[in-house]
């Protein structure tokens, strides 16, 4: 999470779209953060989008990996292949 919080904090001064992103689980600490679940707001407001190729619908481990997603209001780009037995 601190790692995509470095990549935000460099892109908002600069003024341009930001969008966050990952296979697998990093589109799962990508969505949190988006969520707002793990962040402050002031964190959110430069983000644009989300892009997740993969995401972890069954979870790990019990983790409940998709309660955050209705909290995510910036358009949400989800791609998988159909082969994904996480999906």
């Amino acid at each position: 999470m601190d790692h995509y919080r470095a990549v935000v904090a460099g892109i908002k001064d600069k003024k341009l779209p930001c969008f966050l992103g990952g296979k697998m689980m990093g589109a799962w600490i990508a969505s949190l953060l988006i969520s707002g679940k793990d962040s402050p707001e002031e964190e959110l407001l430069n983000l644009n989008g989300l892009i997740a190729l993969g995401y972890p619908f069954e979870g790990y481990d019990e983790i409940r990996t998709s309660e955050h997603l209705d909290d995510i209001t910036v358009p949400f780009l989800f791609a998988c292949g159909e082969n994904d037995m996480f999906a």
